[in-house]
């Protein structure tokens, strides 16, 4: 995916991977489990990586509106999450 439109209609481009609006969601128990291993030298560099990309959701925030988008598991189809206003 070279670009995303949000539904505010801000395009943000993806081709310089990795940019400041793509995020990886990942579970905290993974993460300290894993920097934990890497902390004591038990985990090779690529399979840091690679356990992250398994489990991880990707998102991109929209810096226009402040939506999170998040994609869903499989194909290239994201949810989007806006802050409720009271």
């Amino acid at each position: 995916m070279a670009k995303f439109r949000c539904r505010c209609a801000h395009v943000i481009s993806l081709v310089g991977s990795p940019v400041s609006e793509e995020f990886t969601l990942v579970p905290n128990k993974l993460l300290y489990e894993l920097a934990g291993r890497a902390d004591k030298g038990r985990i090779p560099f690529d399979e840091f990586f690679d356990r992250i990309d398994v489990v991880g959701k990707e998102v991109i925030a929209c810096p226009a509106c402040g939506r999170v988008w998040i994609r869903k598991d499989e194909g290239a189809e994201y949810w989007p999450y806006l802050e409720e206003k009271e």
